[in-house]
């Protein structure tokens, strides 16, 4: 018993000496893009060569930008990545009459029914469900071109739960396949923790692509999450591994590639 007294008087003094040094070391302030000397992501306002290479037509993200939404709360992420989509279907390109408005969250809101979609996002949520799934994302995105009268259209739902070759593979295409057409949209249900290394989750969060830079490697993210942040440039492979991750509540997230015809 003697000797255990020593060994535990010896440990607390170890813990009381590391208590007392870490008092007065100054506080680490956290990059909003971690980790710290080696970020996962790159803001747009930092780099944005590729959209001024007049190579790259970044069809997408042209459609999308006059139309960028910020989510109105913290679980709206949906409804502000629908919304921006509908519009660019819809509005961008378009010659409108004078009467023709855009497409707002609250309008789309009213409109969509399905899912009990305007609950799901209010703080209370809907039984205690906040946000959407991605086959929920998938349903809502069809009431709304049905509401909105988008006629011919074709989604792919595609439920990511690995990050292996072949799913890879499949994502860098259908990325390099978007790009290259700007009539069609890819929206990601994701964990943002994984790209921005922000604490507070892991939760799901969706927002749309809006560009691929092939030769890099690398995803702009039209992150709606505004308060937060701007388009962020992200590695295929690190968004993979995003959209990969399982949550208790809404399963595996994916991504909704959404084509026009």
């Amino acid at each position: 018993m003697a000797h255990y007294r020593q060994v535990k008087w010896v440990i607390l003094s170890i813990c009381c000496l590391i208590m007392a040094w870490g008092e007065n070391l100054p506080a680490i302030e956290m990059p909003k893009y971690g980790p710290i000397g080696a970020p996962y992501a790159v803001p747009l306002s930092h780099d944005h060569k590729y959209l001024q290479n007049s190579a790259h037509q970044a069809l997408d993200y042209w459609n999308l930008a006059p139309f960028y939404v910020s989510q109105f709360n913290e679980f709206a992420c949906s409804v502000a990545s629908v919304t921006m989509v509908l519009n660019g279907v819809t509005r961008a390109g378009r010659t409108l009459k004078a009467e023709e408005t855009n497409v707002t969250q609250d309008k789309l809101l009213d409109k969509v029914k399905a899912v009990n979609w305007k609950e799901r996002l209010m703080p209370g949520g809907l039984n205690a469900e906040k946000g959407l799934s991605l086959d929920q994302l998938e349903t809502v995105v069809k009431e709304a071109f049905r509401q909105y009268d988008v006629p011919h259209y074709a989604i792919e739902r595609v439920e990511v739960s690995n990050t292996d070759e072949t799913t890879l593979l499949k994502f860098r295409n259908d990325l390099s396949v978007n790009e290259g057409n700007g009539n069609d949209y890819i929206l990601i249900h994701y964990i943002q923790d994984v790209v921005t290394e922000a604490p507070g989750g892991p939760y799901p969060h969706i927002s749309p692509i809006g560009a691929y830079d092939k030769t890099n490697k690398r995803v702009l993210v039209m992150d709606v999450d505004r308060d937060w942040y701007e388009p962020y440039w992200v590695s295929d492979e690190r968004l993979l591994l995003a959209i990969s991750k399982k949550t208790e509540k809404y399963g595996f997230g994916g991504y909704l590639w959404i084509r026009v015809k």
